[in-house]
């Protein structure tokens, strides 16, 4: 079953088909594509100030473990490219999210006004 989905580069309206509204920054990342439509994306983009990561999984893909590892490795892989730190914001409404983002080598850094807000460093 896994076999059906496509891991491929991110674009504008793949993000907007998972989170519901359009990126208002310049993604780097990657879709999780099942039967042409978006089941996933993972990425950063740039803030004038700083780098955001962004993962989200709809239902559907939820079932594709394996896919979604392999999307899991080229995020892990991009991240290792960035030379600064990059944040993300824990999904208050996901109970998982803070575990997913440590097992992604995020470490925690305080509780913002939208969440937990964790970083990624090279180094860490």
């Amino acid at each position: 079953m896994d076999n059906d989905v496509i891991i491929r580069p991110i674009k504008r309206g793949d993000f907007e088909a998972v989170y519901g509204y359009s990126p208002s920054r310049t993604l780097k990342g990657y879709c999780a594509e099942l039967d042409g439509r978006p089941v996933g994306v993972a990425g950063i983009y740039y803030m004038p100030d700083h780098v955001v990561a962004f993962c989200n999984v709809t239902d559907d893909g939820r079932c594709h473990k394996a896919a979604m590892a392999t999307a899991l490795r080229k995020f892990s892989n991009l991240l290792n490219n960035m030379e600064v730190p990059v944040f993300a914001v824990a999904d208050k409404d996901i109970p998982s999210s803070e575990n997913f983002l440590m097992r992604c080598g995020f470490k925690y850094l305080n509780k913002g006004p939208n969440g937990e807000v964790f970083v990624w460093h090279k180094h860490s």
